[in-house]
């Protein structure tokens, strides 16, 4: 009965591990996915020259686009 908990102990041990280590991996992952889309949305909508501007820009020259950029960028 001892062996079989000492096992049972031992066995849960690594699989806790091996999900820990796949847990704080992950975090780093969505970390990393974060930082990226920051500077992807950075790239559409700051500074003189992004993109969403000068799409505006071009509303003002005359197009008539039949969608419109979301508020929310």
């Amino acid at each position: 009965n001892v062996e079989e908990i000492l096992h049972q102990s031992n066995e849960l041990f690594d699989k806790f591990v091996t999900f820990a280590e796949t847990f704080v991996k992950l975090g780093a992952d969505i970390d990393r996915l974060q930082q990226d889309f920051s500077r992807a949305k950075g790239q559409l909508n700051e500074g003189k020259g992004n993109i969403v501007r000068r799409l505006e820009g071009l509303k003002i020259l005359g197009i008539s686009p039949k969608k419109q950029i979301p508020e929310s960028l």
